[in-house]
């Protein structure tokens, strides 16, 4: 009997010593615990009722198990959910139990952080808002936003907002509209921002803004603009003194690159002048485009007379407007 308790005792210590670390391993990993953070989700609440306060999307959960168990866990298969459906307004509390966790066999839930949610849920009422489009960026070099012509529409549209809000929401942006070096005006339907969260866009979720963008504009002067003296009477001459005025005119700069001081007409209207001198007002016939800036004399000495009998019919008798 003894020779088979020491036969081969060096083997048999090896094997014990074995065994224990073996059973050591094994019981540390039953022992194993990780942390998920797990997404929560409230079902069931009522389409008249919003949670203003409290809402978490997801909880800290502590998991007891092997480390083979645990390492085949998925935060989003631990996923929770709370029954709403009952709520009223006000601030309710809603308690995460152990036991609401589908999970595998030897594993277990030891501790849920937090394990108490108390949310307040206030009733959603109905109001019109305004839309302001919300534009990003600059426009090509040369051009420029036109943010009193930019517009919306529908101008304006109907939210759903908690009733200790709705005071203090008026209007409701748009998301962002990129320029991105764009040379003039555009539309584009865009979606209303969502990321408000004390509104719930109803109707409509998109709208068409309208982007007024316009080319840069800067002046040119025309210094020797002549003016004409017309509907003179007949046998009758006239002049004007000053004879030249200074106009500056003002355009987008691609027009007044090419503008020139004779495609400008000044004129004076003689009408009713029968002799004598006269202060009349010059008047300007600009092309397409242009906008008058200032006229410098914008008033000019007319002096009218007798056309001698050689002189004919003086050429500004014949000019009409």
């Amino acid at each position: 009997m003894k020779d088979l308790v020491t036969r081969n005792l060096g083997l048999k210590l090896a094997a014990l010593l074995m065994a224990l670390a073996l059973w050591r391993f094994v019981g540390t990993e039953q022992r194993s615990e990780m942390a998920f953070f797990v997404p929560l989700e409230m079902r069931g609440l009522s389409p008249d009722l919003v949670v203003t306060q409290g809402a978490v999307d997801t909880v800290n959960v502590r998991v007891a198990g092997s480390r083979a168990q645990l390492a085949q866990l998925d935060s989003r298969q631990l996923g929770v959910h709370v029954d709403v459906s009952g709520v009223k307004p006000g601030t309710s509390t809603f308690v995460i139990s152990r036991d609401q966790f589908s999970l595998p066999p030897g594993v277990e839930v030891t501790r849920v952080s937090p394990a108490e949610i108390p949310i307040t849920v206030e009733k959603l009422v109905t109001k019109t808002v305004e839309v302001e489009a919300v534009i990003v960026g600059e426009p090509m070099n040369g051009f420029h936003l036109v943010p009193e012509a930019t517009r919306v529409d529908p101008p304006r549209i109907t939210v759903s907002v908690p009733q200790s809000q709705s005071d203090g929401l008026r209007r409701i942006g748009t998301l962002p509209i990129e320029l991105g070096g764009v040379k003039g005006p555009f539309r584009q339907r865009v979606a209303v921002d969502r990321s408000d969260p004390r509104a719930r866009v109803a109707n409509p979720e998109s709208v068409v803004a309208f982007v007024a963008i316009e080319e840069d504009q800067g002046e040119k002067t025309f210094d020797e603009v002549a003016v004409e003296v017309r509907n003179i009477a007949p046998g009758r001459v006239g002049s004007v003194v000053p004879q030249r005025v200074r106009l500056t005119v003002r355009a987008p700069l691609s027009v007044l690159a090419t503008a020139r001081g004779d495609e400008v007409q000044a004129w004076v209207d003689a009408r009713g002048v029968d002799r004598g001198d006269r202060s009349l007002t010059v008047n300007v016939v600009l092309p397409a485009a242009l906008e008058r800036v200032r006229l410098e004399p914008s008033t000019v000495r007319v002096v009218v007379d007798t056309a001698p009998p050689s002189a004919g019919v003086n050429e500004t008798q014949a000019r009409k407007p």
